[in-house]
């Protein structure tokens, strides 16, 4: 995996991690006094995190994948068939 893409792919994994945390502080939040004022209007603030982290894994997942460039028989331990490794 290149520096770029590994650096992509760890970004995008912790930014979901912070929201998924956001998500749940919001929804202790939303319960308390305090915290009503956060979720006013049709989209509330919580699913919108919740929205973000899960759109954030995706795509670390996606360009993990992308990254790696291997099938999944190769990955699977199964070379092509042809390759250097015969």
């Amino acid at each position: 995996m290149s520096g770029y893409r590994h650096i992509l792919t760890a970004g995008l994994y912790w930014l979901g991690v912070v929201m998924a945390l956001t998500c749940i502080a919001l929804m202790v939040l939303g319960h308390r006094i305090s915290g009503a004022a956060l979720e006013t209007g049709r989209f509330p603030l919580t699913w919108w995190s919740a929205a973000a982290a899960v759109i954030s894994f995706l795509a670390a997942e996606l360009c993990h994948s992308t990254a790696t460039g291997k099938t999944r028989t190769e990955a699977a331990g199964h070379p092509r068939p042809g390759s250097a490794a015969d």
